[in-house]
């Protein structure tokens, strides 16, 4: 019979901490981003197409440590006599694990604890299980977050867990659903993405899912020909699908170097990707036709990338694993429009296949036809079909979420257009929403001590008119509105709004997180020195929280105000002066300003764990250590051209 529990279960996991204190405005390069591509018109592919270049009005999470202690957390299983399948409410809904009860194995990476890493939009990520990403380019803004979390049951009283949230950027609500039939080999899941808005706007979802990386394994994929995000020029290009530099893609073990690898499989008659072993045993994950897109993701097998996945697992397995993910646009280079009021919603499929080890490693087309055939009996548009239960309303909420879907709700009481969807319970408004609900409401935003930080942060055209109103009014000389109106400003590359409002919050109240956002703008649309200046206000005005501390040096380090670093960082206390993040920018100040020696001894402070947050493709501790070498080589009468060998601990080029 299949069941569904709720259940309290030990994991080790490191501290999250508070959110950055810090509006998310200074821009951020994310690794997807690029200007340009080499692919047909009909190639339907959408390159560049919804890019961001911050999270704003997402708070980062980047406070985490990397200590693991064990901590009660919820859990949910869905079982049956062929499968278990164990979901993390309190951590994005992720999928933890999948066993595989006749064979007696996990069909994913299943991590024996969690640690954080920044790889995710809001920073904090961990690896392992399947991790469901909606809305913007990247891992989810709430892949580290809770989810509102719902039991209900489908015609036939199959048990059904569902997750589902409001995602502020898109403004668009996303929902899944996971099921586990009696007498089914496979785990289904169905994904609703609803856009409640009188606009079309940007959307993007991939499933990814962590698996074990086998040696002599192989990825099957119902294509011939694949993209990549050229290494030459960072363009995307279209190639062959089976070989890349003269390497067998399929077999993940083969590429040296980190990948991405998108599959073309427009015109395929099922959806699928397949991760088998050496003998043909391992998950097939299949969707009905909406969820079209496939990737390989694999860390590749230099120093490097062997040093990440050793910083991703902590919990002493440092074997290697890849991601095979799953999405609705042909690649993560782009989102696809979704039309007012529009819903994009599928089935996908999750078990184990076996299939003959001559077949799964012989002709590519050989182990395509098993798979195609396999996944053509599942009957997937059958089981959407009847999947009547997408659009019923839970029988109970067993974990809420953020308050930011009950504060839209709000809103819409009052509004013509698409309602929010009735059969998702989004709860009330908690404390991050009262000042908007005040706003709403009230026509204030509220009177708050410029001491502290900000409650929350808000974007769109809504609050932004709201806001305006109330500087008229009630918020005349109210520093915190104008700080508000001034960072939207600011994010919505409004430069006139943005300095008008944010002097006058300066104006009525001078504050360290004021003059933080005017460094940016400064940065941006000013000159360096004043972009320092304010920097230089900021932190006289609060150099104890340490997220306002990071991101200050951050804008000093893009300005390559090195020596100002290095006399900012002598002012600071201990634990923000000792903050692994802020003595990365003491090393490269002082390897700027050629003070090897200095260098060297805060390099010996690091110890085994480096630094908590180093960012995906962030190198400036890797060349950091190798200037200061070449330095201390020098001093010492034996410069050479030759790179020095960087210690493992300090080397993340996945690219070598």
């Amino acid at each position: 019979m299949s069941s569904l529990s709720i259940e309290s279960k030990k994991i080790k996991i490191a501290d999250l901490g508070d959110p950055s204190t810090v509006p998310a405005v200074f821009k951020t390069k994310n690794v997807q981003q690029l200007t340009k591509n080499y692919l047909d018109e009909d190639d339907g592919v959408y390159v560049g197409y919804g890019f961001i270049d911050d999270v704003f009005p997402y708070k980062k999470q980047c406070m985490y440590g990397r200590e693991l202690k064990e901590k009660q957390m919820m859990s949910v299983a869905l079982e049956n006599e062929y499968l278990k399948a164990v979901f993390l409410p309190e951590l994005g809904g992720r999928l933890w694990s999948l066993y595989d009860k006749k064979q007696k194995r996990d069909l994913l990476l299943t991590n024996n604890s969690v640690t954080f890493c920044n790889l995710a939009l809001c920073d904090a990520w961990f690896c392992g299980g399947v991790e469901w990403n909606f809305g913007l380019i990247g891992h989810s803004v709430y892949t580290c977050s809770p989810l509102h979390t719902a039991v209900l049951k489908t015609d036939d009283g199959t048990p059904v867990i569902r997750f589902y949230e409001y995602e502020r950027i898109r403004g668009c609500v996303y929902q899944v659903d996971a099921w586990l039939p009696d007498n089914s080999e496979n785990l289904f899941v169905g994904v609703r993405l609803y856009n409640p808005n009188q606009q079309v706007v940007p959307t993007y979802w991939w499933s990814n899912i962590a698996v074990e990386e086998f040696e002599g394994g192989r990825i099957i994929v119902p294509a011939n020909e694949a993209y990549i995000n050229s290494s030459e020029d960072g363009a995307v290009r279209k190639i062959k699908s089976f070989i890349s530099d003269g390497v067998d893609i399929t077999y993940p073990t083969q590429n040296k170097n980190a990948i991405d690898h998108f599959w073309r499989t427009k015109n395929a008659e099922n959806k699928y990707i397949c991760a088998l072993d050496a003998d043909g045993y391992g998950i097939c994950q299949a969707s009905t036709s909406v969820q079209k897109g496939r990737k390989l993701f694999v860390w590749g097998q230099n120093r490097g990338s062997n040093n990440w996945q050793k910083f991703l697992r902590t919990d002493g397995n440092n074997g290697h694993y890849i991601e095979i993910q799953a999405g609705i646009g042909q690649t993560q280079y782009e989102c696809v429009p979704m039309p007012p009021g529009a819903v994009f919603e599928w089935v996908e499929s999750y078990g184990a296949i076996k299939i003959d080890k001559d077949i799964a490693h012989g002709e590519y087309s050989a182990a395509q036809k098993t798979v195609n055939e396999y996944v053509s009996n599942l009957e997937l548009e059958n089981i959407f079909k009847n999947a009547t239960h997408l659009k019923r309303k839970a029988d109970k909420v067993i974990l809420r979420g953020s308050g930011w879907g009950a504060l839209e709700c709000e809103c819409k009481k009052s509004e013509f257009g698409y309602p929010m969807p009735e059969h998702l319970d989004f709860g009330e408004t908690g404390y991050e929403q009262q000042p908007w609900l005040s706003l709403l409401k009230n026509g204030t935003i509220g009177n708050y001590d410029s001491d502290k930080a900000s409650v929350s942060w808000i974007c769109g055209n809504r609050f932004k008119q709201l806001l305006e109103k109330a500087v008229l009014n009630k918020d005349s000389k109210n520093w915190y509105a104008y700080l508000q109106l001034g960072t939207i400003a600011l994010s919505e590359n409004d430069s006139v709004s943005a300095e008008k409002n944010l002097k006058k919050s300066l104006k009525y109240a001078k504050n360290a997180w004021t003059f933080y956002v005017m460094a940016c703008f400064e940065y941006k649309y000013g000159t360096p020195k004043t972009s320092a200046d304010f920097v230089i206000k900021s932190l006289n005005s609060n150099n104890s929280d340490i997220s306002l501390v990071r991101e200050n040096l951050r804008i000093l380090n893009e300005l390559e105000c090195y020596g100002e670093i290095i006399k900012q960082i002598k002012k600071l206390p201990f634990e923000a002066a000792h903050d692994g993040r802020v003595l990365l920018y003491l090393i490269s100040a002082y390897v700027n300003t050629g003070k090897a020696e200095e260098a060297k001894e805060v390099f010996d402070l690091y110890g085994d764990t480096v630094i908590t947050n180093i960012r995906e493709g962030e190198l400036l501790l890797t060349y950091s250590w190798i200037k200061m070498k070449k330095l201390l080589d020098k001093a010492e009468g034996k410069e050479s051209d030759a790179e020095p060998l960087v210690p493992d601990k300090f080397e993340f080029r996945m690219t070598m």
